[in-house]
């Protein structure tokens, strides 16, 4: 069985990248974000947002949060899929 997308949202102009997956993910389950386990209990969301803040980077992050597969890349896109994951599917991807 593949993953199935269920959400892509961009990241806001203001957001960063761990407030865009976290709204992300609360959108989906109906709930509010404070409600979620903390992203920081999964990731380093330090790590994600200085990756992706940086302008010579053309990277895409791939992470499990919940029961989803979250990949979010450079450009400010977040997609959520749901489906079987395997230890490789968290993964940092780059040129």
């Amino acid at each position: 069985m593949g993953s199935t997308s269920i959400a892509t949202q961009e990241m806001g102009s203001h957001e960063t990248p761990t407030t865009t997956v976290v709204n992300a993910v609360a959108e989906i389950e109906g709930i509010d974000a404070t409600e979620l386990e903390p992203l920081y209990e999964r990731i380093d969301t330090d790590a994600l947002n200085v990756l992706l803040d940086s302008p010579k980077s053309q990277i895409k992050v791939a992470f499990k949060y919940g029961e989803y597969l979250v990949e979010v890349t450079k450009d400010g896109d977040v997609t959520v899929e749901v489906g079987e994951f395997t230890e490789a599917s968290s993964e940092i991807r780059g040129p």
